[in-house]
């Protein structure tokens, strides 16, 4: 009898409770919660899900309608949110768009690189270009590190290494700097010359520089000779600055 009750309790209950229910299900110890929660710095509450997780709570209710939703209840629910309404987009335009009008549900990194993919785009680079450049001159912090991510796959194309490059900018932003920064290392892995030349004679920021350092150097995809250039091209840097 019991069980009947709770089953009928379940059956009427809105899609966002029984995503709590589901949520609560997959919910981590307190131990992960204190480790992931400074990693995120995002300002909503961590309920303790992993990612994986989440994915497939996102997908069990892709179809539903999101306007039920709790805004900023938690990292969590925003997840499901930006998967659910990016799933239903039909093109990258579409996707900036619905990012953009949302954006006080993305507020740290982990959403961003956990859902840039979801993003459709047309995997090809003339085509993309002038959508990704929306998402470049946003005044958002995390809507322009949603078009630097959107340029990873363009950075492993040695032709396409110029041009992905010198779409990085000067930045007040902590995340955009980090994020370039990654997709300067990413340019060396596939055309290690030309992410070196820049990173040599361009004028960005030091910081960008030394962490993109950093990140090759931390590659296992670049050669240790490589490394060796980058690390006497490191300190070459810093007399120069």
């Amino acid at each position: 009898m019991f069980f009947h009750r709770i089953t009928r309790y379940y059956i009427f209950m809105n899609t966002f409770e029984k995503i709590l229910i589901d949520l609560n299900d997959c919910k981590e110890d307190q131990k992960f919660i204190d480790f992931v929660t400074p990693i995120a710095n995002t300002k909503t509450k961590i309920i303790g899900v992993k990612t994986p997780n989440l994915k497939k709570i996102a997908n069990k209710y892709s179809n539903m309608e999101i306007d039920g939703f709790i805004r900023n209840y938690s990292y969590e629910t925003n997840f499901i949110y930006v998967t659910i309404f990016l799933k239903k987009a039909k093109n990258i335009d579409e996707c900036f768009i619905l990012l953009t009008t949302n954006i006080d549900l993305i507020d740290t990194w982990a959403l961003t690189d956990s859902t840039f993919k979801m993003i459709k785009t047309s995997h090809d680079f003339n085509k993309d270009e002038i959508s990704i450049e929306k998402f470049l001159c946003s005044k958002k912090e995390f809507i322009i590190r949603y078009g630097f991510l959107l340029l990873f796959e363009y950075g492993k194309d040695p032709s396409l290494s110029e041009v992905v490059l010198n779409k990085i900018f000067e930045s007040k932003y902590f995340y955009v700097m980090m994020v370039e920064a990654r997709l300067i290392s990413i340019v060396a892995v596939y055309n290690f010359e030309a992410a070196y030349k820049y990173l040599k004679e361009s004028n960005i920021d030091l910081k960008i520089k030394l962490k993109a350092i950093s990140k090759c150097r931390d590659s296992f995809r670049i050669s240790d000779d490589n490394k060796i250039k980058l690390k006497n091209l490191r300190e070459e840097l810093k007399t120069y600055f």
